[in-house]
């Protein structure tokens, strides 16, 4: 009969609901180092343009996600993930 010992790790798992706890909380330095990485991919990317705001129309609402990256431990960046979520597909912010 083979016997196996169950080990348990406490993990933290909080993850930051916005930008004000993200900034923060006690692992603010990871969480900013994410979303400066996310920003860098954003533009690298092209992703949007930046122009004046039209006359009659409404900006992009936009939203920080934040995700703790389960198995990754090889760099103190790759645990820790944030990516933007957009409301609309026009691509248009204004400045």
């Amino acid at each position: 009969m083979a016997y196996a010992l169950q080990v348990v790790e406490e993990v933290d798992t909080f993850e930051p609901t916005s930008i004000r706890e993200a900034i923060t909380c006690a692992e603010s330095d990871k969480w900013i180092v994410a979303m400066n990485e996310e920003m860098k991919s954003l533009q690298k990317n092209e992703t949007w343009d930046l122009v004046k705001l039209p006359e009659g129309r409404r900006t992009v609402g936009c939203k920080w996600v934040y995700k703790k990256k389960v198995g990754r431990t090889n760099s103190m960046s790759s645990e820790f993930g944030s990516s933007t979520a957009g409301s609309s597909n026009s691509g248009v912010v204004s400045v």
